[in-house]
Formats: structure tokens, C-alpha cells, sequence
């Protein structure tokens, strides 16, 4: 994995302030690797949109789903400060 401490403060300081924090690129760029540094925030789960209909797992409480799904999920979040990541 390329060392990406910059990123990777970004996200903890954005998590921190908020129960949703977006991390777009480009196909294949390392979204979920940067994600799964992230293990030891200890968030409920991450959750990765991507274009396609289905969901499917990848890896210990990250989960890809289309972005119709992850809308849903991030409403349900409601007034909450922490626990959770959405990508």
C-alpha cells in the first residue's frame, strides 16, 4: 500500500465533525485500501458507492452499494455524530 498520511488525516479530521465523508477517484486509485486504514476509528462500517446495482462486501463491515442505497443508508443515520463512514 502507498503511504497516504495526508489523505488519511483528512478523513479521520472529516469523520471527527461528521458521520459522512465522501472519498471519490477514479477506478482502482486505492478508495477502499485508504478506507480500510481506517479500521481502528472503529466505525460501525464503511460503505463504498459505486455505479453498479448490486451490493456485495469487501472486506470486515465495508460494504459496496449503489448510490441509491447508500442514500438510504446515510438517511438513516439521522442526527448521529459518529459511528459511521460513507465513501
Amino acid at each position: 500500500m502507498i503511504e497516504r498520511p495526508a489523505q488519511l488525516k483528512t478523513l479521520r479530521d472529516g469523520l471527527k465533525a461528521s458521520p459522512v465523508v465522501a472519498l471519490l477517484g477514479p477506478r482502482q486509485c486505492g478508495k477502499t485500501t485508504l478506507a480500510a486504514a481506517l479500521a481502528d476509528l472503529r466505525l460501525d462500517r464503511l460503505l463504498v458507492v459505486h455505479p453498479g446495482k448490486a451490493r456485495f462486501p469487501l472486506g470486515k463491515k465495508i460494504e459496496a452499494l449503489p448510490l441509491a442505497d447508500c442514500l438510504q443508508e446515510v438517511a438513516k443515520l439521522g442526527g448521529r455524530s459518529n459511528g459511521a463512514g460513507a465513501l
